[in-house]
């Protein structure tokens, strides 16, 4: 995809399996999402605007997928409802993000949640694989982060991070920020 504007729509989510996006626009809608999966997924110089309208905590607007040397770079998020922006609940192992801004009205900016204490373990079975067995990941690299939460701090039901490793069972290792700006951020 090269300057183009694209709409995906609910049952349309763009999967980039060991593949590269790049270069263009993409609208989201309906609750379509933007799914990496296995090794060398690229997302590099995009504009995703995000117009879903439902509840977001257990999804992202990109999500890893039992990933490996993933890169998201050049990247600017608009989110304008309680989606994540970047969600992972599987495993994901060197993930590279550089150059990443998020804006909008957010749940998380970027999400990383094993969480089957919280929430079971059904939670981490996604397409009949169980991931609750073992850690979410390792080798996480975020450079140059924006996360720009833009509802009033009265809102009690936008209950986001900037950046959130919820890893209560198994735990993530190797994990470097560098230029990170984090703003209204809830926790």
């Amino acid at each position: 995809m090269r300057n183009k504007k694209i709409t995906y729509s609910n049952s349309e989510d763009i999967l980039i399996d060991s593949r590269i996006l790049a270069n263009g626009i993409i609208e989201v809608t309906g609750g379509a999402k933007i799914i990496l999966k296995n090794e060398n997924s690229i997302l590099h110089n995009l504009k995703i605007i995000n117009k879903c309208e439902s509840n977001g905590l257990n999804n992202g607007i990109i999500e890893l997928l039992n990933t490996t040397d993933a890169i998201i770079s050049n990247v600017e998020m608009e989110l304008s409802t309680k989606y994540s922006g970047i969600f992972c609940k599987t495993r994901a192992k060197n993930t590279r993000i550089n150059n990443l801004k998020i804006n909008g009205n957010l749940r998380y900016g970027i999400l990383f949640n094993d969480s089957c204490t919280e929430q079971g373990a059904t939670f981490r079975i996604v397409d009949g694989v169980d991931y609750s067995d073992a850690t979410i990941g390792s080798g996480l690299y975020i450079n140059n982060y924006i996360y720009k939460n833009t509802v009033s701090a009265d809102d009690n039901t936008y209950d986001g991070d900037g950046i959130e490793l919820n890893c209560p069972d198994y735990g993530f290792s190797d994990v470097r920020i560098n230029n990170a700006d984090i703003d209204n951020a809830r926790h």
